[in-house]
């Protein structure tokens, strides 16, 4: 199942590095009240199989899911990952590795009627939700078998209506200017892009990043309308073939947070390098068994690679996540600025 680590550079982009951009805990030792994730397979803790019945064949079945520890035997979970993924790691260590933890639920979990789509929000409010989906895109909309982003955004403007039924608008602020808003979305796109326009994307990429940056901030300040202040954002993965799309969409990418945050009070935010994390990882390999592998199949990385990039984005330089790292997000509640 697993890819060799030398042949891995020339599978597609390595959509899943971000998956270690989740904080979560349990009550005890919480640095942030609760954390709310966006994106496509490499944030997906189970929504695609919600949304299938539990039939989804993308990942529905073992070995997905093999190294995940359960009390009920070895089942796949909804993570394209042997085990744990980014979300499960961080969460861990955001609480200084006590052994009862977990990450934001799937948003589809939490649903009590699909009609009017009420959510449990007592979980909800716990420690945050997942809203991403495996294979969802900036600028597609769902189909029955993905949750687009614009689709997540709707979700979690339904969670925030659901709030305003049970909670002041001050400690609305309260939860969400302190809570940790993380999105990792684009790759897809990137990809359909060049799929659809090559030979020929040179002509057609300056079209195509500026349509996609334009909704990826739209976005951005929908969440920062209604209340988020930090954001945690994947950067584009690295694209071997064509590295120079991967580096112009991760410029413009830059160029659009710094902007963002010059001109919107009190927002912070970090970018994790996907590419600087790969990199590092290509350059120093070495592990037993499953965990000799960056993949763990055709575009998704194994437990032991998002440990990795949990560890440097989480910790990390630089030149890892800039202009802070993630523990210094999570920590910094300077000069956020209330709604109201």
């Amino acid at each position: 199942m697993a890819a060799p680590l030398q042949y891995s550079l020339l599978l597609l982009p390595f959509l899943c590095l971000f998956l270690a951009l989740a904080f979560s805990s349990g009550e005890a030792d919480r640095k942030v009240p609760a954390i709310f994730i966006f994106g496509d397979s490499s944030a997906d803790v189970g929504n695609n199989k919600y949304l299938s019945g539990g039939k989804n064949i993308t990942n529905n079945f073992l070995p997905y899911g093999i190294d995940y520890p359960s009390t009920n035997g070895r089942n796949a979970t909804g993570r394209y990952s042997n085990g744990y993924n980014g979300a499960d790691v961080l969460a861990h260590k955001h609480t200084n590795h006590k052994p009862k933890y977990r990450s934001p639920p799937p948003y589809l979990s939490l649903k009590i009627d699909n009609h009017t789509k009420e959510i449990n929000i007592t979980q909800a409010k716990k420690n945050g939700i997942n809203f991403a989906s495996g294979g969802s895109t900036l600028l597609w909309e769902s189909n029955c078998s993905v949750i687009s982003m614009t689709q997540q955004m709707e979700d979690f403007r339904n969670f925030w209506l659901q709030l305003n039924e049970t909670m002041s608008s001050q400690q609305i602020d309260q939860l969400l200017s302190k809570s940790l808003f993380f999105i990792s979305i684009g790759d897809n796109d990137i990809g359909a892009f060049l799929h659809e326009a090559f030979p020929n994307y040179d002509i057609k990429f300056p079209s195509f990043i500026s349509n996609l940056t334009a909704t990826y901030g739209n976005h951005l300040k929908d969440l920062y309308k209604l209340g988020g202040r930090k954001f945690g954002i994947a950067n584009f993965v690295p694209i071997g073939y064509i590295p120079k799309v991967k580096e112009r969409c991760n410029h413009e990418l830059e160029v659009l947070m710094n902007n963002l945050s010059s001109t919107l009070p009190g927002m912070k935010y970090s970018i994790g390098s996907s590419y600087d994390v790969f990199m590092k990882i290509i350059d120093n390999p070495g592990a037993l068994d499953r965990r000799q592998y960056l993949f763990w199949d055709d575009v998704h990385p194994t437990e032991a690679t998002t440990r990795v990039f949990g560890d440097l984005v989480y910790n990390g330089s630089t030149e890892y996540a800039s202009p802070i790292n993630f523990k210094e997000l999570a920590e910094d509640d300077n000069d956020l600025i209330s709604m109201y």
